[in-house]
């Protein structure tokens, strides 16, 4: 079955082999986000050899710096602007020097999501498929998924861990059609979802409202790939799954609001908020006014 990828915090931090990585300023582990770990670094210098078990992607985020990147036998360097990426197969052995500022984030990926991901094309096996790597190059799609990434990072929303998991699932393919040995042959179909597997899970975001729901636990109880469930549950209703479970949200909340005295502290929870001020600033954004206001109003 699809979809039974490591947790995030099975994702391992690379080893170190000299030098020291600093620590992040913020990172995903905490969240619990299935496939990806993201994490914001800044450095004023860094000289590191590292070894991931996880594919590495990273976004430069800050002004130019010249990087120098080692492999065995091979050195390069370059001047790294701002959303000049690199990706680094997993288990390859590297090092990066520079001096100066880098502002930068670094994304993660779990081996079996890639795999996983490699086997909705079902013209390649996912078993003989690598991900090549790439120095200092700019890449529009990974600059707008990073970015993404990286503010669900900063202020997770209404489907917060739901979102980050389907945009883990779009950086996985882009890598196998960009940077891997399958290229073009990654190709997921797009179709519909049958009616009972859409009600399925539309089912199963609605009884889940308070809790983090992972877009591999819906796909896998269709047996479905997060990102092939992600792509065809949009082309049968026209919005992401993150955006219905959003929706849904925000329709509960009012509910709650409208019809019960419950406090708004049990309605964030109910939500799926672990606290008033964060469920106050999304239920805002969401409707251009606080939950105090729109009770107010019934």
């Amino acid at each position: 079955m699809f979809g039974r990828y490591f947790l995030a915090g099975a994702i391992p931090g690379p080893v170190v082999i000299a030098g020291v990585l600093p620590a992040p300023l913020e990172s995903s582990r905490p969240r619990g986000w299935n496939g990806i770990v993201v994490e914001r670094y800044r450095t004023n210098s860094m000289n590191v050899v590292a070894q991931s078990s996880a594919a590495l992607v990273t976004v430069h985020l800050g002004p130019p710096v010249t990087m120098v990147q080692t492999r065995p036998k091979k050195a390069d360097r370059r001047l790294i602007t701002r959303g000049g990426i690199t990706v680094t197969p997993p288990g390859k052995c590297k090092g990066w020097q520079h001096r100066g500022p880098a502002d930068f984030i670094a994304l993660w990926l779990a081996p079996a999501l890639i795999r996983d991901s490699a086997a909705v094309a079902g013209e390649i096996r996912p078993e003989r498929v690598e991900i090549l790597d790439n120095f200092g190059t700019r890449d529009s799609k990974i600059e707008q998924l990073g970015s993404l990434l990286l503010s669900e990072l900063e202020c997770e929303g209404f489907g917060g861990r739901l979102y980050a998991e389907s945009l883990a699932s779009a950086l996985a393919v882009h890598l196998l059609r960009r940077y891997s040995t399958a290229g073009a042959a990654v190709r997921p179909t797009a179709t519909v979802l049958p009616w009972f597997k859409l009600r399925r899970a539309t089912e199963y975001m609605n009884d889940n409202l308070s809790k983090g729901v992972a877009l591999s636990e819906i796909a896998g109880a269709l047996a479905m790939s997060p990102y092939h469930f992600a792509r065809m549950f949009k082309q049968t209703t026209g919005i992401a799954p993150h955006q219905y479970l959003i929706e849904r949200r925000v329709e509960c909340a009012k509910s709650l609001l409208r019809e019960t005295e419950l406090s708004v502290t049990e309605i964030a929870h109910r939500v799926g908020c672990t606290n008033q001020s964060h469920f106050s600033m999304l239920f805002r954004r969401a409707t251009a006014m606080t939950p105090t206001i729109f009770r107010q109003q019934r």
